[in-house]
């Protein structure tokens, strides 16, 4: 769907992503969703947080999923990283 809304051919999109940012593109749409999740995580005041309500609007389709894609790219659950975030400020 991407290629087709930019105009370039699928291949082509997907060299380019795997050789300038070395991940393939579901690797590249995951880090945006974890980095939307992220920013959606600190804004949550500490009565309201709640993970589940932040993976599915990021586009993850399970929590697992979130899960495990959270802490591939930040090495800790969604909890534990809000946590070590909000002790750094």
């Amino acid at each position: 769907m991407f290629a087709k809304e930019s105009g370039i051919p699928q291949r082509t999109l997907s060299r380019s992503i795997n050789g300038y940012l070395r991940r393939n593109f579901f690797e590249f749409i995951n880090q945006m969703r974890v980095e939307e999740a992220k920013r959606q995580l600190l804004e949550l005041d500490d009565s309201g947080f709640n993970v589940d309500s932040v993976y599915a609007e990021c586009g993850f389709r399970s929590r697992s999923t979130f899960f495990l894609a959270f802490k591939k790219m930040e090495g800790s659950t969604p909890a534990a990283w809000l946590s070590r975030m909000r002790e750094e400020a």
